[in-house]
């Protein structure tokens, strides 16, 4: 009646049952030298595949698909499926994005039908092993990039820390976070945040099956990633799924959207797309109708019009609607401390040269001494000016783009991650520590990466924390794996125990160090944040090795001259 693999499950079963324990059971085949294993959720039967000594499930489907009526609506979780066994053996598709096919930033396949995770777990992990979670959101500015590429391949991360990594999609772009002012159709915005969400529930409810404990869930992101990350820990809702927070570049001072904004761009959107009802109200049936990649060419159209500089970074982003945002990122977190919000363990990180990616990006050529000048003028009030010009002074006459990169870098990433630190500390919360990455790639790299051979820039951190630079074409070479077992030790560390100097047996051991003050894992230790002698303290990743460094936090200049001025930017390209 039942087949030798079938009889095997049902014995397996039952005697679990004997035995008191009524969790999912993992089912192990091999067809054809393939080797494949099946888990349990509440929604189904889910097939994965075994591979490279770890457990790959691709694009499990944690929503309905977000298409037709589900458009501009807040996720719902999805129908189930079982007793059919759902294929998680490859990758779904990303979320609606128009990117280059040739960077290994841009997904190969888009859809709106895309909320779906990746789960990837150590080979030997099942419904006993009550492993640490890893739950990561992707950057690309709330409008690009996707789970499933080949950069945030997790492999190497899970084969070192033996915890259990999930990767999440989200909506992007206006598809997440248009509002039409429309609550009695739940079109108010955020829809990428609630998909965010619904995606940890996911993972509350259903990782034990996998091999993890949801109750030792990590949240992870970078770049929008890590905006989407302080959200989550800023909401009493979302707090309650997970216990450590890790924040790898943060753009703190790139402003969320004001109701009023969010509508009035919702507008044009509408108008745009030919579905404004008497000139004055949205059509959310016609706007439904509407094909997706028509709404992405729109807001691209949307993003060449704007001119103020830190509105074009991010023109759909998450919306102030006192539910899921509360607060500006820079003022949340004081806010949610002052309401009695628990404090968490967190890591901060951000690259030496964050701003120079973009600084790139708005100026291919160069920028003259007296655009530079002019922007500075925009940035800093009359009052503020002469201590501005005096740190922020012109380098090269005829290319300020790094001095204007140095600029961005603090007033967008560095200086407001110093702030929302030592607002942590200051609230209560000794569990705080912070890295500067200043590691750039020195090997033979393709063209379109050459920005990282340059610079410590945006997003240079990724391939380390994954080891993923084959997805690169980038052959790394022994300081490059150094600074990336490093970090990826101390992520283990701190995923499994919320501090990032315990609790890791895997490998990375920087030899040169080894003798100095090390951590139980034989790396470098890590000094919290206000540690040593209450300095400015963080542990910076160089090109050959890992250091400690600390300053008193009124010797820094540039941060206290942005903590003076606040990080509420306006910044106009009208001139370029």
């Amino acid at each position: 009646m039942f087949s030798k693999g079938a009889t095997v499950f049902v014995l397996i079963f039952i005697s679990r049952i004997a035995d008191g324990r009524s969790s999912p059971v993992q089912q192990e085949t091999t067809v054809n030298g393939v080797s494949n294993v099946v888990v349990e959720t509440e929604y189904g039967p889910v097939k994965g595949v075994l591979k490279n000594d770890v457990k790959f499930f691709h694009g499990i489907p944690f929503a309905k698909p977000p298409t037709g009526q589900l458009r501009w609506r807040p996720p719902e979780p999805p129908n189930p499926w079982g007793p059919t066994v759902y294929d998680a053996t490859y990758p779904r598709a990303a979320c609606p994005q128009k990117c280059s096919n040739d960077s290994v930033f841009c997904p190969p396949k888009v859809a709106e039908d895309c909320l779906y995770l990746e789960v990837v777990t150590p080979a030997d992990a099942d419904e006993t092993s009550n492993l640490s979670v890893v739950v990561y959101i992707h950057g690309g500015g709330f409008d690009s990039m996707s789970a499933s590429m080949p950069i945030y391949d997790a492999t190497r991360f899970v084969q070192l820390t033996k915890v259990i990594a999930v990767l999440i999609e989200y909506r992007l772009g206006a598809l997440g976070f248009a509002m039409f002012n429309s609550s009695s159709e739940n079109s108010s915005g955020n829809y990428a945040i609630l998909d965010q969400l619904l995606a940890l529930q996911w993972v509350r409810n259903n990782i034990r099956a996998f091999g993890g404990d949801p109750r030792k869930v990590t949240l992870h992101g970078q770049s929008a990633g890590a905006q989407s990350c302080l959200i989550h820990l800023n909401s009493p809702e979302s707090s309650k799924l997970f216990r450590y927070v890790i924040l790898e570049s943060d753009p703190v001072t790139l402003p969320y959207k004001t109701k009023d904004e969010a509508f009035k761009r919702g507008l044009w959107l509408a108008q745009e797309l030919g579905c404004l009802q008497d000139n004055v109200q949205p059509d959310l049936t016609c706007l439904r109708s509407k094909d997706p990649f028509d709404v992405v060419d729109a807001q691209r159209r949307l993003r060449s019009s704007i001119t103020e500089i830190l509105d074009k970074m991010e023109p759909f982003s998450p919306v102030v609607d006192n539910i899921h945002v509360h607060d500006q990122a820079a003022n949340a977190l004081q806010v949610h401390i002052d309401n009695g919000g628990k404090p968490k363990p967190v890591i901060w990180g951000v690259t030496k040269d964050e701003g120079w990616l973009y600084i790139k990006d708005l100026f291919p050529s160069s920028v003259s001494h007296w655009i530079f000048t002019i922007m500075r003028s925009l940035v800093f009030s009359p009052k503020e000016f002469p201590e501005a010009a005096s740190i922020y002074d012109v380098t090269n006459a005829t290319d300020a783009r790094k001095d204007l990169a140095d600029m961005t870098t603090d007033g967008i990433f560095k200086c407001p991650v110093r702030c929302l630190a030592n607002t942590q500390v200051n609230g209560g919360s000794d569990q705080v520590w912070v890295y500067e990455w200043s590691h750039v790639l020195e090997s033979s790299i393709p063209e379109s990466y050459a920005v990282f051979s340059q610079k410590a820039a945006h997003g240079i951190q990724v391939p380390f924390v994954f080891q993923s630079f084959l997805s690169m074409n980038v052959t790394p070479d022994a300081s490059d794996l150094m600074v990336s077992d490093a970090i990826i030790n101390y992520y283990g560390n701190f995923i499994k125990t919320g501090d990032p100097n315990k609790g890791s047996e895997a490998g990375g051991v920087l030899p040169a160090q080894k003798d100095s003050n090390t951590s139980t894992s034989g790396l470098p230790n890590w000094p919290k944040a206000r540690e040593i002698n209450d300095q400015w303290t963080q542990l910076v990743f160089d090109q050959e090795t890992v250091r400690t460094q600390s300053e008193g936090l009124d010797e820094d200049k540039k941060c206290n001259l942005w903590d003076k001025r606040g990080y509420n930017v306006k910044l106009s390209l009208a001139f370029g």
